[in-house]
């Protein structure tokens, strides 16, 4: 049974909402008063964590494909996760990103890459 078109365009989205788990410095968390704000970048376990100019956040992300994402979300805003002690200089935040679905291809592409890259080395 072939789906209507009417049905198809009702699961078209203008943009998404990603929910997801990164770890942020503790110095620069302490140095913010405490909570996450700006974005950042970084590797959990792979390499060190970056920081984008004049941004107040460094971020350690559990999934790799998380950076590309919040690289090219439209905005984002992050906060701790209550009740969560920090472990090893990070602590556990929550990341809310919103994704233009028009940016739905250059992710494919990005994480083409990412995934070819690791493949390759």
């Amino acid at each position: 049974m072939q789906p209507t078109e009417a049905k198809r365009q009702s699961f078209k989205f203008d943009r998404y909402l990603v929910l997801t788990r990164v770890c942020r410095e503790e110095e620069a968390a302490a140095a913010d008063g405490g909570g996450p704000s700006g974005s950042g970048q970084g590797s959990k376990g792979k390499g060190k964590a970056k920081k984008k100019k004049g941004d107040a956040a460094t971020y350690v992300y559990v999934r790799p494909e998380d950076e590309i994402l919040h690289q090219l979300a439209e905005w984002s805003c992050a906060w701790p996760v209550e009740g969560k002690p920090a472990t090893d200089g990070l602590l556990p935040c929550r990341l809310l990103l919103s994704l233009q679905a028009g940016q739905v291809p250059e992710v494919r592409s990005r994480l083409r890459a990412l995934v070819a890259s690791h493949a390759n080395s």
